[in-house]
């Protein structure tokens, strides 16, 4: 009955006889259901008219694209036991059962192949043959139905039976749709994963080019150090090399030079001696008390050792006596800005081994000894150089204010500290500059602004700039004073730049109060100097008095001698307090600098006429900050009473 009208495999099989499997389906209910599982499940295999598809699973094929033959043969017993059921058992009425049956399977085999006809996709053939299974018991639902109205008591079910099927089938109806759609989305998403793994590989590919491209770039840069590695060992050697002749040669000029000072001091051993005594070794101060000594006679003992070739108060080279015949080494002002920078770096760090040792500070022109001492040991050199910086600083120091500063400290006409005071001037005036960019220009970025800084202070500033900070470092007085000197100064170098076929003078027009930013700053340099000798004027005076050895240093009963010219109504326990401050370790040695730095408060009572407080509480600190002239926003000026250049605070 099954496989009435259908055609076997490729081998050519002849149909089976469609009476045979009638006859044996007309017989018992039980009987046909035997005869039914055996030759479906054992014998036959069932192919669709197109043999190069598979409707039914034979033994070997894949599962998921063919109907088993047990779909069939449930289906047929089934509506072998619904016919068996039938009220009208004739031979017609079974036959006609029969037929209705086989052409249901008929269809239900067609369609199916001509579903799968061209579908490679496994699912959708799968969802197809669901669908088929479906089908085939149809044909046993609509036979219960019919038996269900011929049973009047059951006829009422027929009904709803009919609509539960049809709802049934609509169900399964939207499952082959779900897979075509999901068949669609599935495609889509390996698009973008195909696309994404060709994005992929393409970047991968791009991240070895880079690779590759810096691993050769790595090679060549191991190539270019070993080459730069030759290079240098090839230059080192050669330095070597030099630096061994140089020494050779050092060596050897070195011993010339001793025995021509042998030669030339022979006739005079009486000087010489003299003079190497108070030269004296390379200093090298020893800061610990010997056995059996107090720390206080080891103080004193370091107190007396010489400083330098010298000696203290020496003076310039000139004032030593030595019979030192050479020619006069010549010197550029860079190159004695440099020695002067030298000398106040090893100055500060001299003092502080001082302090720590409890030892007195050395006066600047004796430290100029101790330097060249310990730069070059040779009394020849030290006489040479120190004779060369004197020189030199007399002849440079009116045309550049840092020499000017340096030859007033060695002659002890300013304190040390006052250095201190014109850097800081330097740097308020840059920074004073860069402020009036910014808020000239206050879009432009801060690298912006300090480029035109630069240019600046490498050129030349215009007029509003640098009379905006004279008005605001000066009072109104000394703010006059400064911006007529700086205009005598633009008016001069006019003068100087006139060509002889034209009258016109370079800077004219708008730019015409422009000036050289150093030149500028050398103004405000030498009015900041110029106020504070004015300031210390009358106080050096009184110093020169009491310093007897005209050295710079005093002793402590010269300094009390000072204390009583400076303040005649100073008690005792004042004059010891001060002398606490000024020379805590009894060491009776008073730079001229520390007095001016511990005597500030009584320098500005002795300026303007009023009686200083008592020392009680006053710390080194306090004295310092009490300074005029030390800090830019001290109190003294050419307007005060004092004489000395008023400036305001800098914020």
């Amino acid at each position: 009955l099954v496989y009435t009208g259908l055609e076997m495999e490729e081998n050519g099989a002849d149909l089976l006889d469609q009476q045979s499997l009638s006859a044996d389906l007309n017989g018992n209910t039980a009987q046909a259901e035997d005869t039914s599982v055996s030759e479906l499940g054992s014998e036959t295999h069932i192919a669709v008219p197109d043999p190069s598809v598979g409707i039914l699973q034979e033994e070997g094929d894949e599962e998921d694209e063919i109907l088993k033959p047990e779909d069939l043969e449930g289906a047929a017993v089934l509506y072998d036991t619904l016919k068996a059921l039938n009220p009208d058992q004739s031979s017609s009425s079974l036959d006609h059962l029969t037929e209705k049956f086989e052409g249901h399977v008929t269809n239900v085999l067609q369609r199916l192949y001509t579903r799968l006809d061209g579908t490679k996709d496994q699912f959708v053939r799968r969802s197809e043959v669901i669908y088929a299974k479906l089908d085939l018991l149809d044909a046993c639902f609509n036979e219960i139905v019919s038996l269900s109205m011929l049973d009047s008591g059951a006829a009422r079910l027929a009904g709803p039976l009919r609509d539960l099927r049809q709802l049934q089938r609509a169900c399964f109806q939207d499952y082959p749709p779900v897979l075509s759609d999901l068949k669609a989305h599935s495609a889509a998403d390996l698009a973008r994963m195909q696309a994404e793994h060709t994005r992929t590989e393409g970047e991968a590919a791009e991240l070895l080019d880079a690779a590759e491209l810096l691993e050769q770039e790595v090679q060549k840069a191991k190539v270019e150090k070993k080459e730069q590695a030759a290079k240098f060992g090839a230059e080192r050697d050669e330095l070597l090399e030099r630096i061994g002749w140089l020494q050779t040669e050092n060596d050897r000029l070195t011993s010339r030079l001793r025995q021509l000072e042998q030669h030339t001091h022979r006739s005079d051993r009486g000087s010489y001696a003299k003079n190497s005594l108070a030269m004296g070794p390379r200093v090298d101060v020893d800061l610990t008390p010997k056995p059996n000594e107090t720390p206080r006679s080891a103080r004193r003992r370091s107190a007396v050792t010489p400083s330098g070739p010298a000696g203290p108060g020496s003076g310039s080279p000139e004032k030593t006596g030595a019979h030192h015949t050479t020619h006069l080494r010549s010197m550029t002002l860079r190159q004695l800005k440099e020695f002067v920078e030298e000398i106040y770096t090893s100055k500060q760090r001299f003092d502080q081994k001082c302090a720590q040792a409890h030892l007195p500070r050395e006066t600047m022109e004796q430290h100029l000894y101790t330097f060249l001492n310990q730069k070059y040991g040779l009394r020849t050199l030290i006489l040479d150089y120190a004779t060369a910086i004197f020189h030199h600083t007399k002849l440079y120091e009116s045309i550049d204010n840092d020499v000017a500063v340096f030859g007033k400290i060695l002659r002890n006409e300013i304190d040390e500290e006052f250095r201190f005071v014109q850097k800081q001037l330097k740097e308020t005036v840059a920074e004073l500059l860069r402020v009036y960019l910014k808020g000239k220009h206050p879009m432009m970025l801060d690298d912006e602004v300090n480029v035109r800084l630069k240019r600046r202070m490498s050129g030349s500033i215009h007029e509003d700039e640098w009379v905006d900070i004279v008005k605001y470092m000066y009072n109104q007085e000394d703010s006059i004073a400064i911006i007529v000197k700086v205009k005598e100064v633009i008016k001069q170098q006019r003068e100087q730049q006139q060509t002889p076929r034209s009258t016109r003078t370079l800077g004219e027009g708008r730019h015409s109060g422009k000036i050289r930013y150093p030149d500028f700053l050398k103004i405000l340099l030498d009015f900041q100097l110029l106020g504070h000798e004015k300031f210390l004027r009358k106080f050096r005076e009184l110093f020169l008095q009491v310093n007897s050895a005209k050295n710079g240093i005093l002793s402590e009963a010269e300094f009390r001698q000072l204390l009583r010219l400076i303040d005649p109504h100073k008690t005792e326990r004042e004059v010891i307090q001060l002398l606490n401050l000024a020379d805590p370790h009894s060491n009776e040695r008073i730079t001229f600098s520390e007095c001016v730095s511990f005597l500030s408060s009584d320098l500005v009572s002795m300026m303007t006429g009023q009686h200083p407080a008592a020392p009680d509480d006053i710390g080194v600190a306090q004295v310092t900050e009490s300074l005029p002239g030390l800090h830019l926003d001290a109190p003294a000026g050419p307007s005060d009473e004092a004489g000395a250049p008023v400036m305001y605070p800098i914020h």
